[in-house]
């Protein structure tokens, strides 16, 4: 196949048509033989795209691919941030015909918040090969929150700085570069303040200031691990009151622009979970009271919508619980993953295997524990449990 000398543009032009002006891409392709052949591409409506300009921009991914026969090294030069970031979205961050190939809803939100506010405003006029590892340690050091004047958290600056990493290993992965120059970036992710962890007698106050259903969240969260993401995502099917376990199938994402049901975390999260009698105990309690028990209904419907969807995590947080917490004396900040914490800290305090402790939270990566490790038993993770449900929740009233 002839190889043309230069980069092909192609040109605009504005179609005239019974439903609306369109604006149509052209440019050239070569038969094998080397003579040109004129081809069109569709770009959009007039009244999505008012200027040339704007079309040429919405244009710029096709025009990548129209010079794909193009030597390999010259489209790095090229490219810009601004297009590879879009490339990036088209092709990791879209729906994909495999479900378990889909990046997490909260996941894909992260990475279009931190585009917006963080890496396009700096580097998006950039291309790849200008882009330089000392420029970016450089600029993720004295990068600031948009709303407030101060500087980002340093675990903060380390998801960017891992987003900035997978935005060029995408590049390299498409044959766009051939070196990522963030993979040299220093940025420390060490936690700037310890968490906040709830004592046994703190946890035992809280839930004696709260409502069967607010108390149910509260154990659940407190002596299960569950994300918040997780909790709010359970449905009565997912309760195995016999197996004494929990399916993790779905997590649940408030206030998200795409849908509100997306896959967990990792692979590892969706792991069952040991749901002790105690645990059991309130589900159950709960399940006579709430107007939506059957299988396929919400564990923690929102009357609001129905039983149409799972209720507000944070309005939950914001209303009750912490109202219940000051009643109780706590002046501690808490939020949905000071109760992760906690059980973390307890299963600890008690002396637990750290595989126990690592299977129980269903975490991905734990360099130590699965290296050192062997598979925790279900018998132990469950021994492990009772002993944190025990302290916190001592009573029992009902059996399932």
């Amino acid at each position: 196949m002839a190889k043309r000398a230069r980069f092909q543009h192609g040109w605009m032009s504005l179609l005239h048509r019974k439903t609306g002006d369109v604006w149509s891409y052209r440019f050239r392709e070569y038969s094998t033989d080397g003579k040109p052949i004129n081809r069109r591409m569709i770009v959009g409506p007039f009244s999505k795209y008012p200027t040339e300009s704007d079309a040429s921009r919405a244009v710029e991914l096709m025009r990548l691919d129209v010079n794909r026969d193009l030597a390999d090294s010259t489209l790095g030069p090229l490219m810009t941030i601004e297009l590879l970031v879009a490339h990036f979205k088209n092709h990791e961050l879209a729906e994909m015909d495999d479900p378990e190939e889909n990046k997490a809803s909260r996941t894909k939100d992260s990475y279009e918040v931190n585009f917006k506010n963080h890496i396009l405003p700096r580097w998006g006029k950039f291309r790849l090969n200008e882009v330089r590892t000392i420029a970016i340690q450089d600029w993720l050091r004295g990068l600031k929150c948009t709303t407030k004047d101060k500087l980002l958290a340093r675990g903060t600056k380390a998801k960017i700085r891992n987003m900035m990493h997978s935005l060029f290993s995408h590049a390299m992965r498409y044959e766009f570069i051939d070196r990522n120059p963030v993979t040299q970036v220093r940025q420390s992710a060490k936690r700037e303040k310890i968490p906040e962890i709830l004592k046994v007698d703190e946890f035992r106050s809280l839930i004696n200031e709260l409502g069967q259903m607010h108390r149910t969240m509260v154990v659940v969260a407190a002596c299960s691990g569950l994300r918040r993401s997780e909790l709010f995502a359970l449905k009565w099917s997912d309760i195995d009151f016999d197996a004494k376990q929990a399916s993790v199938t779905r997590s649940f994402v408030h206030n998200t622009k795409r849908e509100r049901i997306g896959t967990c975390k990792t692979e590892t999260s969706r792991k069952p979970v040991p749901l002790s009698d105690v645990i059991l105990e309130d589900l159950a309690l709960w399940r006579l009271e709430t107007g939506y028990s059957s299988a396929e209904n919400w564990v923690f419907a929102s009357p609001t919508t129905y039983g149409a969807s799972p209720r507000n995590p944070q309005n939950v947080m914001t209303d009750y619980i912490r109202p219940a917490a000051v009643k109780a004396g706590i002046t501690k900040q808490i939020g949905w993953h000071t109760f992760r914490h906690s059980y973390t800290s307890l299963l600890k305090s008690n002396g637990e295997d750290i595989k126990v402790v690592q299977e129980l939270l269903r975490h991905a990566i734990s360099r130590i524990t699965m290296d050192i490790y062997a598979q925790a038993l279900t018998p132990a993770k469950r021994q492990a449990q009772d002993k944190v449900v025990m302290m916190v929740v001592p009573e029992r009233r009902v059996r399932v």
